[in-house]
């Protein structure tokens, strides 16, 4: 996922700012251009603006982009989220989470933080992947004890695949 494709998709804003919803629509409007991995330049109507991805979380589908030296908090929803979210109610709450964490993109595990039997809360983490020349921190989901650690540090894996599992 490259910083184009979490600008198409982002709802940005925290507790003190409005939350703004971004649509495709509204940057196929825009001008982008990718000036590197993790940057971009938007011109939207007659302002210009200088984006980069400063964090990733790709199994929250949060992300921190400065946006003209300012950073924005970026939470990432799908069609079905947005539509749930318009109709008042938040997906997040109550349904069931998953007891293990995948790779959301392909990569090179760097690090793994934790060893089988370890205690973890919810959003520790528990691998750091490298993908396109970044850092990401996989979290994780729920509080439980590492029952299987299925990868070790410098293997390469693949998109959705099974990095650590929770018991």
């Amino acid at each position: 996922m490259n910083i184009k494709d979490i600008l198409y998709t982002a709802i940005s804003g925290d507790k003190h700012e409005q939350i703004m919803e971004v649509t495709k629509a509204d940057l196929d409007q825009a001008d982008i251009v990718q000036i590197s991995e993790d940057t971009v330049h938007l011109i939207d109507g007659h302002q210009s603006h200088l984006v980069q991805l400063v964090h990733a979380d790709y199994t929250a589908k949060q992300f921190v982009l400065r946006i003209d030296g300012k950073d924005i908090n970026v939470k990432l929803r799908d069609e079905v989220e947005s539509r749930i979210h318009a109709m008042g109610f938040d997906i997040g709450r109550n349904h069931v989470k998953l007891r293990q964490v995948s790779a959301p993109m392909p990569g090179m595990v760097l690090k793994v933080q934790v060893h089988e039997g370890d205690h973890v809360k919810e959003g520790q983490p528990v691998i750091i992947l490298e993908a396109m020349k970044m850092e990401n921190v996989l979290n994780a989901p729920v509080n439980g004890v590492i029952s299987k650690i299925l990868v070790q540090e410098k293997q390469n894996v693949d998109k959705n695949q099974l990095l650590v599992e929770l018991g």
